[in-house]
């Protein structure tokens, strides 16, 4: 939009120092010196205040969080496999991947494992209750819906 090139802006300041003369000339500057560095100054509040918020917000946390996933995502196979290796050491030993998990030197109480343990069997149970439940659902919904077809069929 304004491509001023050397020459140019050297016209421009040959022919502003002849009408306006040495001295004002200098004044000319100094004032268009104050009004840039006003204007710097307010870019420089405007540009902390959005720092600010960005870190109120937590926007930072999740460009630093994203970022590590990009990293990551870099080399899918190695970030695959070790998700899928955390993934199966759970299926195969729970309690061995939440040991793994646990900074060292937290040891669980005897009574606290205790109770770790009569949870974990009370979410087995239930867990076998509700699938018991849901094949029980599913085969009443298939045996109308057979029902119905033999007797279109006939």
């Amino acid at each position: 939009m304004f491509d001023l090139s050397f020459f140019e802006f050297l016209i421009v300041f040959v022919v502003g120092l002849i009408i306006l003369g040495p001295k004002d000339f200098a004044n000319l500057f100094r004032s268009a010196g104050k009004w840039v560095g006003k204007a710097r100054g307010m870019a420089r509040d405007f540009q902390r205040a959005m720092n600010d918020a960005a870190d109120d917000s937590g926007l930072r946390e999740t460009a630093s969080t994203l970022n590590s996933i990009a990293k990551t995502a870099s080399n899918p196979a190695k970030s695959g496999m070790n998700a899928l290796q955390r993934s199966g050491a759970k299926i195969l030993d729970p309690d061995e991947a939440n040991e793994a998990q646990q900074p060292k030197g937290n040891e669980m109480s005897p009574e606290r494992a205790k109770e770790m343990a009569e949870i974990r069997a009370n979410i087995a149970k239930k867990a076998a209750e509700d699938a018991e439940a849901l094949a029980a659902k599913a085969s009443e919904a298939e045996t109308p819906a057979a029902e119905e077809a033999d007797d279109k069929a006939s």
